[in-house]
């Protein structure tokens, strides 16, 4: 029974939340391993960074360690975890593709051919991310 090395990669956006929505992440990937024959040999994590931001150090990391071939498959709870802006989001996935890297979403499911279905959540995320920034002013301002 083969077990394919994977990497648990979590991230939440602000201060407002707290490490349990980190430790809430890692226990869907870890559960979704399990059930999928793969076996965690890392953790990375960003707190309290934007899905915008360039400067996690734990997604760099990871990176690294993908380019040097420590892990077949990076498993996040979903995609917007990843990078909340379409175009930081495909340079990433390149990124884990030119390493053999395969990323997968516990939340989200994509098929082999699956481009426009990828395509969506990308976009979802960033309008997710806009709306919630409005709502937030409006809310700041109504105050």
């Amino acid at each position: 029974m083969f077990l394919k090395r994977a990497v648990a990669y979590a991230r939440y956006s602000s201060t407002n939340q707290q490490d349990i929505s980190i430790e809430a992440q890692f226990a869907c990937i870890e559960e979704f391993a399990k059930q999928n024959r793969y076996v965690t040999v890392a953790r990375y994590e960003d707190k309290a960074i934007s899905g915008f931001s360039l400067r996690r150090l734990g997604l760099m990391q990871l990176l690294e360690d993908a380019k040097k071939g420590r892990f077949d498959t990076a498993i996040v709870w979903e995609f917007a975890r990843l990078a909340r802006d379409r175009t930081i989001a495909r340079n990433y996935k390149e990124q884990f593709r030119k390493s053999g890297i395969q990323l997968i979403s516990v939340t989200e499911y994509i098929p082999e051919d699956g481009v426009i279905i990828e395509s969506l959540y990308e976009g979802m995320a960033k309008y997710y991310s806009r709306k919630l920034a409005c709502d937030s002013m409006r809310e700041l301002i109504q105050v």
